[in-house]
């Protein structure tokens, strides 16, 4: 989805806000919505939609490499990612993979459009397919399958601020990959702003999704004893 840049008035204006927003959330020490969690995302600043895409274009200015999301109108600083959490994201890969085709295509750690102020990043999003590859608009609530999340420092991040956002737009399934507990947390019916159903499975069990697929745990988090 392309977005035009907003003019340069608006721009500085914004720009402005986010500053004074962001002294008044630091002042406020651990007070308020906007305070980063320790150790595992920051939130910086407050922009809008129009903004966030204009980054993309280097009209706003993040460190280099830095990999950021939209959450609820604040830029939000993605956390590195360390060699088990890409194992798990390539095992899920190979998992649905038999599932890519006319009916579904997997996208891997790329936006979704909740609203005019969250475009989050999830790690792995089974949609529905269509003929552009969502190339004339990011996929919205209603073209999720299932959402997969893998957390190792992002796991209060993901669980507290992500998942309400999730249930809130009605994707119907979430999955949390804990990578550390070695296990997954998921979440199904969305109703009323929360999910309905949920379930932790560990080491030994099955997770069969609301698509009908069913995986061993141990094929998504792999053999703990190649990580001793």
């Amino acid at each position: 989805m392309r977005i035009a840049p907003a003019p340069l008035a608006r721009r500085r204006r914004s720009r402005r806000l986010a500053a004074r927003r962001g002294r008044r959330r630091r002042r406020a020490g651990a007070a308020g919505r906007g305070k980063a969690i320790e150790g595992e995302v920051g939130a910086d600043v407050v922009l809008d939609q129009v903004l966030f895409h204009a980054a993309a274009t280097r009209q706003v200015e993040f460190a280099p490499g830095e990999r950021v999301e939209l959450l609820e109108g604040e830029i939000r600083a993605m956390s590195p990612v360390g060699p088990l959490h890409v194992s798990v994201v390539s095992r899920l890969i190979r998992l649905f993979a038999p599932l890519v085709g006319d009916r579904y295509q997997l996208n891997v750690q790329s936006p979704i459009f909740l609203s005019e102020s969250s475009e989050p990043e999830p790690d792995l999003v089974l949609c529905y397919s269509r003929p552009d590859f969502y190339a004339a608009r990011l996929p919205g609530s209603a073209d999720i399958a299932l959402l997969v999340e893998v957390s190792d420092t992002t796991l209060r991040y993901d669980r507290m601020e992500k998942l309400p956002l999730y249930a809130a737009a009605g994707i119907p399934e979430v999955w949390i990959v804990d990578v550390n507990a070695r296990r997954i947390e998921q979440y199904h019916t969305p109703k009323m702003g929360a999910y309905s159903e949920s379930r932790v499975l560990a080491e030994g069990d099955s997770i069969t999704a609301m698509l009908g697929i069913t995986f061993d745990l141990a094929d998504v988090l792999g053999d703990k004893r190649s990580l001793i």
